[in-house]
C-alpha cells in the first residue's frame, strides 16, 4: 500500500498538478522547479499522513524531492540545449522519479501507518481505494501528456493543451474495466 500510494503522489504531483504555466516557469527558473518539487512534497504529506509519525520515512521524502528537484533542473537544461531529445529525456525523468520512490520505499517497507481517523481506515485498509485512483490519473493525465511528448518529439512546434473529452473517455473506459475486475478478485 505505501508503494501505491508513493506512486500516486507523484502522479497527482507530476501530472495533474503541473500545468502549462508551471512548466514555463520552471524553464524559466530555479524557483519554478522548487514550487513544484514543493507541490510534490505536499502531496506526499497529504496521502501519505499515517507514515508521518516515523522520522525515516520523513527523511527518506526530503531526500527524495531534493533528488526530484536536482533530476528536473538538469532535464530542463538538458532540454534546452538538446530540444530533439525531448522524449528520451522525459522518459529518463521518470525513470529517476520511480527509482527515487522505490528506493525510499525499500528503505521504509517495515513501516506500518497509524490510522487515527475512520477515513484512513477506508483509505488504506483497501488496496482498490489507491489502484483506483492510479487508474484514473493515468488514464486520464498521464497518458494525455505521454501522447503528447510522443507527438512534439516528431513535430516540436506542437504547444500542449490538455485534451479533455480524451481524458474523460479514457478515465470512464478505464474506470468500467476497473470495475469489472474488481468485481472479479
Amino acid at each position: 500500500m505505501l508503494y501505491l500510494y508513493l506512486i500516486l503522489a507523484h502522479l497527482i504531483g507530476d501530472f495533474v498538478l503541473q500545468p502549462n504555466k508551471l512548466i514555463a516557469w520552471k524553464n524559466k527558473s530555479p524557483l519554478g522547479t522548487l514550487t513544484h518539487t514543493l507541490i510534490l512534497f505536499i502531496i506526499n504529506l497529504i496521502l501519505l499522513t499515517p507514515y508521518l509519525g516515523y522520522k525515516s520515512f520523513i527523511i527518506g521524502l526530503i531526500i527524495i524531492y531534493a533528488i526530484h528537484f536536482i533530476e528536473d533542473l538538469i532535464k530542463i537544461e538538458f532540454t534546452k540545449k538538446y530540444p530533439q531529445y525531448e522524449l528520451p529525456a522525459f522518459i529518463w525523468d521518470q525513470v529517476v522519479h520511480f527509482s527515487a520512490i522505490t528506493i525510499l520505499y525499500w528503505y521504509t517497507i517495515d513501516l506500518q501507518p497509524i490510522l487515527n481517523f475512520q477515513i484512513q481506515n477506508f483509505l488504506y485498509i483497501s488496496i482498490w481505494t489507491v489502484i483506483f485512483a492510479i487508474i484514473v490519473v493515468c488514464a486520464s493525465y498521464v497518458f494525455d501528456i505521454v501522447e503528447f511528448q510522443i507527438r512534439f518529439n516528431k513535430n516540436h512546434k506542437l504547444k500542449y493543451s490538455r485534451n479533455y473529452q480524451g481524458m474523460w473517455q479514457r478515465t470512464l473506459i478505464s474506470l468500467v474495466l476497473a470495475l469489472g475486475i474488481s468485481l472479479v478478485f
